[in-house]
């Protein structure tokens, strides 16, 4: 018998079944032991503002899963970003150990699997250096881009550092406070 494709949850888009791109979120999650919902959504949600308007959050309850390349290694890191939150990047390339560029549209993709706009937190092409705002552990719930950019998925904050594989936050804070202050910015700074 042949498994039936996972339905979308709750209808939002109209559509009946989740795009490539969704079930591929969705079947990273199981793998990770978490059990997520994909909500389509009839209109974007590729901005931090569209997704809380979209699903009725604050800005601050939003992840951004922001992919950024290492001017030296060519590496990606994957830094996860309160919705009301900027990186402030030479403190995150103080931390990382090299100076950090935004990387074009092709390179996100390749680095991935997904779309800038929808990069979930997980469920990527190869695994990714991963860092996490500690700004987004104020919130018991937070919604993240599931795969393209009008489906989004809630966690639980119990649940959000180890599903995305997110270095400790612990030893980011310890590393921003031996930094100035403006380093200390380098995730959690309030977008102005």
């Amino acid at each position: 018998m042949a498994t039936q494709a996972p339905l979308v949850k709750n209808g939002d888009s109209g559509m009946t079944e989740l795009p490539p791109a969704a079930k591929r979120v969705e079947a990273a999650a199981r793998i990770l032991g978490l059990e997520i919902e994909i909500r389509t959504m009839p209109a974007s949600t590729r901005t931090a503002a569209e997704a809380a308007a979209a699903v009725e959050a604050s800005v601050g309850q939003i992840v951004k899963s922001l992919v950024f390349k290492g001017e030296t290694s060519g590496k990606a890191h994957l830094i996860l970003v309160s919705g009301r939150n900027r990186v402030h990047e030479p403190a995150m390339s103080e931390i990382l150990g090299e100076p950090i560029i935004r990387p074009d549209a092709d390179f996100v993709r390749a680095a991935t699997g997904f779309a800038i706009g929808g990069v979930p937190p997980l469920g990527h092409a190869a695994p990714l250096a991963t860092w996490m705002d500690e700004d987004l552990l104020q919130y018991e719930t937070i919604w993240a881009a599931a795969g393209m950019p009008y489906a989004v998925f809630a966690r639980p904050r119990s649940a959000t550092r180890g599903g995305a594989g997110a270095r400790d936050q612990g030893e980011v804070t310890a590393r921003f406070s031996a930094a100035s202050t403006a380093a200390r910015r380098g995730i959690g700074a309030t977008a102005p």
